[in-house]
């Protein structure tokens, strides 16, 4: 029998693993805090933005270049930039498979006093967002309750639409 010598094959760094689960759960989308947390240097996050494997969607949101942009992404990104917004109004009556809800902006509601930097969001604030108003997917995104959902989104589709859903 022949034998050839083994290659060695480098192992994939531990950062890398990490990094491509979270990820694959949240749609292509990785914040600046999960980055770090997979372990990734500063300077390897940086290397990566240079090279074009991840790319700058929001200030401390990134997007990796395996994964198409769009409005998916756009909704794990505003959740991802700002931890105390949610999807709200038609975004997530459509999360939430309620009809009627055609309106192919992302909505996102925040605390009054927060403002958040998400080009290409519709941004809304409230004085009052109770715990029980958010649910937190585990994906990177948190929604409105449909409670909630239904409340806000009265004023915007009418008070029909929003009256067929309870």
């Amino acid at each position: 029998p022949i034998y050839l010598p083994r290659r060695h094959i480098p192992a994939m760094p531990a950062y890398r693993e990490a990094l491509h689960r979270t990820l694959a759960k949240q749609q292509g989308v990785i914040n600046l805090s999960q980055i770090r947390e997979t372990g990734c240097a500063d300077s390897t996050r940086e290397r990566l933005l240079r090279s074009g494997e991840l790319v700058n969607l929001l200030p401390g949101v990134y997007r990796s270049a395996a994964w198409p942009m769009g409005r998916d992404q756009l909704k794990v990104a505003a959740c991802l930039r700002n931890p105390l917004a949610a999807l709200a109004f038609t975004t997530a009556g459509q999360e939430w498979g309620l009809r009627k809800m055609t309106d192919p902006r992302v909505h996102v509601l925040v605390p009054h006093g927060v403002s958040p930097e998400l080009d290409g969001i519709v941004v809304h604030r409230c004085r009052r967002i109770d715990a029980i108003d958010v649910v937190d997917r585990g994906n990177g995104i948190r929604v409105t309750s449909v409670a909630r959902t239904l409340f806000d989104v009265g004023a915007v589709v009418g008070r029909e639409i929003g009256r067929a859903h309870v």
